[in-house]
């Protein structure tokens, strides 16, 4: 549940404060990942929570990305930045 919950804040902060998402989603993925092994292990329910943990994090890794390379790309077309 820890895992899902910084999965979510984690994408959720990817826009507005992208500095804070990195740690967030790998905590999550660490989460997520000691979940898995658990739920392997003792045989327990909670298998896709912890996969849509992973895939919220990785999304908010790769959202950053994204915004900053639109948001460039629309700032050299615009004429803000001259190259």
């Amino acid at each position: 549940m820890v895992a899902l919950i910084l999965a979510v804040c984690g994408l959720v902060s990817s826009v507005v404060f992208p500095f804070i998402t990195y740690p967030l989603a790998i905590g999550a993925v660490i989460f997520a990942i000691i979940g898995l092994s658990e739920i392997k292990q003792r045989r327990q329910k909670g298998k896709g929570l912890a996969i849509s943990s992973i895939i919220l994090s990785l999304i908010s890794f790769i959202l950053p990305i994204i915004v900053a390379f639109v948001s460039f790309s629309y700032l050299i077309e615009t004429g803000y930045i001259f190259f």
